[in-house]
C-alpha cells in the first residue's frame, strides 16, 4: 500500500511539472553603431547597454552584444536559438541600422559594404532569420524589439529605398513584434545617450502588473509626446496569453491598480500638446477601451466628443451580426475616414526625388503612381499640421506624397541656374594651342591629393546640395582632384564625411522709433526644404515689429580620412553673416554654409599635410 501511495505521488509531481509553464526568460540583446562602410550612430551600444541591465533586473538572463559582423551575429542567433529550446519567453532586441529591400526587414552587421540594394542578402541578416529560430524553439512567448528604423544610409545606390524605416512584418503565432517606430517611417537618436524608444521602454519594463501590450501602449504614449509626434511606435501581437515583464499584479488586483504612466518631460507640464499626444496614440485603435482612456483622461478635452463617437462605432460594431463583424475588422471604407484639412496651394512644384503618390497622406495608405525627378506637377494643397502635398497632373488629381520629394519651381530653377554657372569652363583653362612647348617645358607639379566626398549629413540625412558645396570648396585648392560617392578604399584617397550641426537663425529688431515697424507673425518651419528638405526649429513668433535684417550662422564639423598614412583628421568651424530680410532664407543659409564649408576643408587639409 505504501508503495503504491509512493509511485502515485512520484506520478502526480512528474504530470505536475511537465505542466506547469517555464518561467525561464532568455534575451539577445545586440547594439551595431561602430560601421565602417556607412555612417556610425551614437546611441546603439548605449542603448544596448541600458537594455541588457534592465533585462536583468526583472529576471531575464541576457546574452549582451556590441558591434557585430555578419558571422559573429549568426553566431548569436543561434546561441540564443539553443538556449530558446529549454523553454521559457524570449526576448530579441536590436539597436542600430536597418533596411527594407522588396518588403522584407534586413539588421546591418557593422562590417557591411553593401553598394548596390542586390548586396543586401548576403551582407546583412534577415529579420526573418531572428523568428525563425524563435519559432523552431517551440517556447511558449517571443517579443522581438527593433529599434533599427532609421534612414536607410544606402538610400542612394539602392533602386527601390523609400525615405527610410522598416516594413511591417506579420507576427508569427505567440510572438510580438515592436518598431520603434511606424511602418516606413524614420525614428530618432535623440539627444542624449540613449535613443527616445529605449529610454522609455525601459521605463514601462520597470512597471509591477503591465502587460506587455499596455508596457508597449505607454511606450507609444510617452515617445509621441517627446518628439513631438514625430515619431509613433508600433507593434504586431499575435500574443494569446499575457506577459508581465515585472511581474504579474498582486491577487485580486486589477489593471487599473497599476502606477500610472510615468510623466515624460513634455507632459509634467500638461498643456494640449500632450493631450494631442495621447490622442494620437489611440485614435486608431479598434479597442474601445483604449479610446475611452483619453475621454477619463480628457473628460473635456479637445476630442471628447470625437472619441466619443469613435467608442459607439466600435462597440456598435462589435454586438452587430455575425455577417457584419466580418466586415468590421476589415479596411475601414473610404466614407468613414475623416475630412482632410488642407491648407490651400495654386503652384507649379518640381519633383526632386523619386515621389510615390498615395491615397491618403500616410506611408500605410495605398500607392496610385509614382513620379520621377525632374516631372511637374501642380500642387494644390498642403495638408494642415503634415509635411504631405496634394498633387495635380494634366487637370488630373493624382493623390497625396510627401513634401520634401518637391521643390517649387521658380526655386529649383533658380537654384539649376547657380549650379551651372558654379561649373567650372573646362574651355578657359585649356593651354592655348599656340604655347605647346611652354606647357612642356614647364616644371613638373605635385601629383596633388585625390580626395573623395562620401557624403555630407544634416540631421543623420545625406544632403545633395551640401555636398555639392563640398565638392566646389576642394576644387577650388590647387593640386586636388575631387570624387564623389566612391569606395573610400578603392583608391589612395582622402575620404571626408561631414556635418552640418548647428543652424542659428535670429532677427534683428529695427532702430527704435521706427514708424514703420508693423505687427506680423512668423513660423520659421520647412526653411530648408528648398535646400535640404530638413526643419529648423525656431519658436513661433506672434505679434512682433517687422525686422529688418536677419544673422544667419552654421557650423559644419568634418573627419577626413588619408588612406595612404592611416591619419583621421577632425575639425570644426562657424559661420555668421547678416542679411537684409529680401534675401531669401535658402540662399542666405547657403552662403553661410558654404563659408564654413570652405574654412572647415583648410583646416583639415592643412592638419593632413602636418
Amino acid at each position: 500500500m505504501r508503495r503504491a501511495l509512493i509511485c502515485a505521488l512520484l506520478l502526480l509531481w512528474s504530470a505536475a511539472s511537465l505542466a506547469a509553464p517555464s518561467n525561464r526568460k532568455v534575451a539577445l540583446v545586440i547594439g551595431n553603431g561602430n560601421y565602417t562602410a556607412t555612417s556610425p550612430l551614437p546611441n546603439p551600444a548605449a542603448d544596448a547597454r541600458l537594455m541588457a541591465q534592465s533585462l536583468r533586473d526583472v529576471g531575464f538572463e541576457v546574452i549582451e552584444k556590441t558591434d557585430l559582423g555578419r558571422r559573429d551575429m549568426l553566431r548569436a542567433i543561434v546561441e540564443f536559438g539553443d538556449k530558446l529550446e529549454e523553454g521559457g519567453v524570449g526576448l530579441f532586441f536590436y539597436a542600430g541600422h536597418g533596411v527594407q529591400v522588396g518588403g522584407a526587414n534586413f539588421l546591418i552587421p557593422v562590417d557591411a559594404d553593401i553598394k548596390r540594394e542586390e548586396h543586401v542578402e548576403a551582407e546583412a541578416v534577415d529579420v526573418n532569420s531572428v523568428l525563425r529560430t524563435m519559432d523552431a524553439a517551440r517556447n511558449r512567448l517571443n517579443l522581438v524589439v527593433l529599434d533599427a528604423c532609421r534612414n536607410n544610409p544606402f538610400a542612394r545606390s539602392f533602386r527601390s529605398a523609400g525615405s527610410g524605416g522598416l516594413a511591417q512584418i506579420q507576427a508569427p503565432s505567440g510572438t510580438l513584434i515592436a518598431y520603434a517606430t511606424a511602418p516606413g517611417q524614420v525614428a530618432e537618436d535623440g539627444k542624449g545617450e540613449n535613443s527616445p524608444y529605449t529610454t522609455a521602454l525601459v521605463r514601462a519594463m520597470k512597471v509591477p502588473g503591465l502587460t506587455a501590450e499596455e508596457a508597449f501602449k505607454r511606450v507609444r504614449i510617452d515617445v509621441s509626446a517627446n518628439t513631438q509626434q514625430r515619431q509613433t511606435p508600433w507593434e504586431s501581437s499575435s500574443l494569446t496569453g499575457d506577459f508581465f515583464f515585472a511581474g504579474a499584479p498582486a491577487p485580486g488586483g486589477a489593471a487599473a491598480s497599476a502606477p500610472a504612466p510615468a510623466a515624460s518631460p513634455a507632459a509634467a507640464g500638461g498643456g494640449k500638446e500632450v493631450e494631442l499626444a495621447y490622442w494620437n496614440s489611440v485614435k486608431d485603435s479598434r479597442d474601445p477601451d483604449e479610446i475611452r482612456s483619453y475621454t477619463q483622461k480628457y473628460p473635456s478635452g479637445e476630442f471628447a466628443g470625437l472619441a466619443q463617437m469613435r467608442i459607439r462605432a466600435l462597440e456598435n460594431s462589435k454586438s452587430a451580426p455575425a455577417p457584419q463583424k466580418t466586415a468590421a475588422v476589415t479596411p475601414p471604407p473610404q466614407a468613414t475616414a475623416p475630412t482632410i484639412a488642407l491648407d490651400p496651394i495654386d503652384a507649379e512644384y518640381v519633383v526632386v526625388r523619386q515621389a510615390r503618390i498615395r491615397k491618403e497622406p500616410s506611408l500605410d495608405s495605398q500607392a496610385v503612381s509614382n513620379l520621377s525627378p525632374g516631372a511637374k506637377v501642380m500642387v494644390v494643397g498642403k495638408v494642415r499640421g503634415q509635411d504631405w502635398l496634394l498633387v495635380e497632373q494634366g487637370n488630373k488629381r493624382l493623390g497625396y506624397a510627401p513634401a520634401p520629394l518637391f521643390m517649387d519651381a521658380l526655386a529649383h530653377a533658380e537654384q539649376q541656374r547657380k549650379a551651372q554657372a558654379a561649373k567650372p569652363q573646362v574651355a578657359a583653362v585649356t593651354p592655348p594651342p599656340q604655347q605647346p612647348t611652354a606647357r612642356a617645358v614647364a616644371p613638373a607639379q605635385p601629383a596633388g591629393r585625390m580626395v573623395n566626398v562620401r557624403g555630407v549629413y544634416y540631421q543623420n540625412r545625406n544632403y545633395p546640395a551640401l555636398q555639392e558645396m563640398t565638392v566646389r570648396s576642394l576644387a577650388s585648392l590647387p593640386n586636388t582632384q575631387v570624387t564623389r560617392d566612391a569606395s573610400p578604399r578603392q583608391q589612395p584617397a582622402v575620404d571626408v564625411v561631414g556635418t552640418v550641426d548647428f543652424v542659428n537663425i535670429q532677427d534683428v529688431a529695427p532702430p527704435a522709433g521706427d514708424q514703420n515697424a508693423a505687427a506680423a507673425g512668423a513660423v520659421m518651419g520647412g526653411l530648408l526644404s528648398g535646400m535640404m528638405g530638413g526643419r529648423v526649429a525656431v519658436p513661433q513668433q506672434q505679434q512682433r515689429p517687422v525686422v529688418q535684417n536677419r544673422v544667419y550662422q552654421t557650423r559644419v564639423t568634418m573627419t577626413a580620412t588619408d588612406y595612404r598614412s592611416g591619419k583621421v583628421v577632425t575639425e570644426s568651424a562657424e559661420a555668421q553673416q547678416q542679411f537684409s530680410t529680401q534675401v531669401p532664407q535658402n540662399d542666405a543659409i547657403a552662403q553661410v554654409t558654404n563659408a564654413a564649408t570652405s574654412d572647415v576643408i583648410v583646416k583639415l587639409l592643412g592638419a593632413l599635410s602636418r
